[in-house]
């Protein structure tokens, strides 16, 4: 129920700021109605006096800063609305809404339409609107509030796993270069090794010669 209330809004939403810019983007080349049925011509198209009406009555009741309402409901719809089950984002539109009006209200003038800006000005005095615009922006922001909430968490959690894998990282590099010094070590150990060992001497055999000649010599004495 409440993902279909916001589609209705957003659809709602569209419509409005649509005929709003389109009349005022049109405004100059449209026929003044009553000038347009009063006056005696033959080409009088039913279908193009009621599509002048409604743009009109839309602009003239409600504004130009419905536009801009309709982006950021459109924005927060799509990343935040959607993503989340709380019933209170129903009520958004009109918080929203009440911001923007009293924007338009202050500054410029033309985002209001002229019928709703003068019965506004007519019976609602200046102080009541400021306290309407204020109290629509606090409740926007509240209405909002818990998804940064989660938002937070989200990037402390973020922040953690960045955190974590950097410590891997370091770790991975310590032990690369713990490996590479051992490696070296175990190197200059080897080669002082080979360095220490003796040289070969090499031992000299007696002949067969030499031991008869000897042999010789004991008998004759």
């Amino acid at each position: 129920m409440r993902k279909k209330i916001l589609l209705i809004e957003f659809w709602f939403l569209f419509g409005i700021a649509a005929l709003n810019a389109l009349f005022f983007y049109y405004k100059n080349s449209f026929i003044d109605n009553f000038f347009y049925i009063t006056s005696e011509t033959n080409s009088f198209s039913l279908i193009q006096y009621f599509v002048f009406s409604l743009l009109s009555i839309v602009s003239y009741f409600t504004g130009l800063f419905v536009v801009p309402l309709f982006f950021i409901f459109a924005f927060f719809y799509s990343t935040v609305f959607s993503k989340r089950e709380n019933y209170l984002d129903v009520f958004f539109i009109f918080s929203a809404a009440g911001t923007f009006f009293c924007v338009g209200f202050f500054y410029p003038n033309f985002l209001l339409g002229y019928g709703i800006d003068y019965l506004v000005r007519t019976n609602i005095s200046f102080y009541k609107v400021l306290f309407v615009g204020c109290f629509s922006l606090i409740l926007s922001l509240t209405l909002l509030l818990s998804h940064f909430e989660n938002m937070e968490s989200k990037l402390l959690a973020l922040k953690n796993l960045l955190k974590l894998k950097r410590e891997k990282k370091i770790i991975t590099e310590n032990k690369v270069e713990t490996a590479s010094a051992n490696t070296i070590v175990e190197k200059k150990v080897h080669d002082l090794a080979e360095v220490s060992e003796p040289p070969d001497i090499p031992v000299m055999e007696s002949s067969p010669t030499s031991s008869q000649s000897q042999s010789s010599f004991v008998i004759f004495n």
